[in-house]
């Protein structure tokens, strides 16, 4: 019983927040509100944020378009926006959600975004469906997806062989015109697609540290 417990309490807190966080809660007005909030799932799109003045008192539901931004205790900030996301699923041990298509498929889902590193080009990251993506806020002040995909090779019908997996570096591009970091040989060496090696590119580059 204890482990069914564990299993579902670390389910819950991979996929958002249970019950009621401290948090302070910026409008779109620029008006904050110092509360609690509830329900805060960032695998799901946002629809409403449920807030209250007190953790136990009455949580109202507030139009996910009138808030910009949650600052969670411990400073988890997440932004709320509207995004063109492309959520394929790059996970080659789930074959049957890869798919065949070098191109992206976008659609526009309002989600929680949460910040990873704020500088000149701020780095977001959500899991929609438990799926990370990432995303930065461009030059033009534009929330835009790092584009990346893996996809299974269109083979011949003849073709007897593996499916073989490629993969669609879109977000290379995007580097190299908005954030782009040299290495210390003067090269242009953009990261893997993952939460760890993007976290230090940023953060080389809005600290001013590339080539060094």
């Amino acid at each position: 019983m204890r482990l069914v417990l564990l299993a579902l309490f670390m389910s819950f807190s991979a996929n958002g927040q249970l019950g009621a966080v401290k948090a302070v809660v910026t409008k779109s007005d620029g008006e904050q509100l110092e509360g609690f909030v509830k329900n805060v799932v960032a695998s799901k799109p946002v629809s409403v944020v449920s807030f209250a003045t007190t953790a136990r008192g009455k949580f109202q539901n507030i139009p996910v378009w009138e808030v910009e931004k949650i600052v969670l205790k411990g400073k988890k900030e997440l932004l709320i926006q509207e995004v063109d996301i492309d959520n394929g699923n790059n996970n080659l041990l789930m074959l049957e959600r890869v798919d065949r298509h070098r191109e992206f498929s976008l659609e526009k889902k309002r989600l929680y975004l949460e910040l990873l590193v704020d500088g000149e080009v701020p780095l977001y990251r959500t899991r929609l469906d438990n799926i990370e993506k990432f995303f930065i806020r461009d030059q033009r002040g534009k929330i835009v997806q790092l584009l990346f995909k893996k996809f299974l090779w269109k083979r011949h019908p003849d073709y007897l062989g593996p499916d073989r997996v490629e993969e669609n570096n879109y977000y290379h591009g995007q580097l190299s015109e908005e954030a782009r970091c040299l290495n210390k040989k003067g090269k242009f060496d953009p990261p893997e697609y993952a939460k760890l090696k993007l976290v230090a590119y940023f953060k080389r580059f809005n600290s001013g540290n590339c080539g060094k």
